[in-house]
């Protein structure tokens, strides 16, 4: 869980990081050992519109360039991420 910004989470020290630079970190040229194996991120983290939008579009594509990769957030873009202050996450616990 982190918070976030269409295309991006924040990390541990308040950084916006770049879904896709995550993303780009498992492909078969920068970790071999993953090829052909599936690979699963689950994001919660927010994903409403950044007030540092650059223009650039987040994961507009009709087919993904990264074979083998799924990526499931738990919300659409454009849209805050809700959770229960007592139980937590929505998101994460439907898929329990």
């Amino acid at each position: 869980m982190s918070h976030g910004k269409r295309g991006h989470i924040v990390d541990s020290d308040g950084e916006e990081i770049k879904l896709d630079d995550i993303i780009k970190e498992f492909t078969e040229e920068k970790c071999p050992q993953l090829k052909g194996k599936p690979k699963l991120f689950f994001i919660q983290a927010c994903q409403s519109p950044s007030d540092k939008d650059d223009g650039e579009k987040c994961w507009d594509y009709d087919i993904t360039p990264y074979p083998d990769f799924f990526v499931g957030f738990s919300t659409p873009a454009g849209f805050v991420s809700y959770r229960d202050t007592e139980e937590g996450s929505f998101y994460a616990r439907a898929m329990e």
